[in-house]
């Protein structure tokens, strides 16, 4: 089983539903406050459903690296060394 665990991963149901994606520049441009696109998911009536900010992803990454893990390493690398 994938994933690990005692927990049957398998899909119970997928649907199609409507939603609004923006895509926000935010950021100074600063080492502390890069400049960067922010994609956030809203539902018609405005409740904010999730935010993609790729500094929390760099951060997520940069901490399972210290943890070890290779692969994180890697795609920080990649990330790093492409921009």
């Amino acid at each position: 089983m994938k994933g690990g665990g005692d927990v049957d991963n398998r899909c119970k149901r997928a649907e199609v539903t409507v939603v609004i994606k923006t895509t926000t520049l935010i950021g100074t441009g600063t080492e502390n406050d890069p400049a960067r696109e922010v994609v956030q998911y809203w539902t018609p009536d405005g409740k904010l459903l999730a935010t993609n900010d790729p500094k929390d992803n760099i951060n997520a990454m940069i901490l399972q690296a210290r943890n070890g893990d290779i692969d994180s390493l890697k795609q920080l690398r990649d990330l790093l060394c492409n921009e």
